[in-house]
């Protein structure tokens, strides 16, 4: 149930959500990146 959910989001959002991923994971590489 909580597996079609998500899908549905992923699907209504793919665009959005690529984007904010995209900006989350270069953020969270760049502090990790900083620290080590």
């Amino acid at each position: 149930m909580s597996n079609e959910w998500l899908t549905c989001l992923l699907t209504c959002y793919s665009g959005i959500g690529t984007r904010v991923l995209k900006i989350l994971i270069s953020d969270v590489l760049g502090n990790l990146q900083g620290q080590s």
